[in-house]
């Protein structure tokens, strides 16, 4: 189990001139290879690292039946099993009409 401590404050985020969003500041350890990881991925997308983990939470938490469409998709094609019927192609031949 973990020993670390999370902490929480409140952070008032701007949607427009009228609007506002109260969200909560979580603080969350991370090793320095996944920190390095994680902002690198935000920054190639992007987006920030704040960003990303929202978005990534929103997926898998708040609206997980997206995650689980993908996750079904993947399972689906992990057990198909697909046949060329011995027949080999390349890319070149592929496209080769068009």
């Amino acid at each position: 189990m973990d020993k670390y401590y999370v902490n929480t404050y409140y952070v008032f985020k701007q949607l427009s001139t009228r609007r506002m969003a109260i969200m909560k500041n979580v603080t969350i350890a991370l090793d320095e290879k996944t920190l390095a990881a994680g902002r690198s991925y935000a920054q190639s997308s992007g987006t920030s690292f704040n960003a990303l983990i929202r978005s990534l939470l929103r997926q898998t938490v708040v609206n997980p039946d997206s995650a689980s469409r993908l996750r079904e998709f993947f399972s689906v094609a992990d057990r198909a099993r697909p046949n060329a019927h011995g027949r080999r192609w390349s890319r070149d031949s592929l496209y080769a009409n068009h």
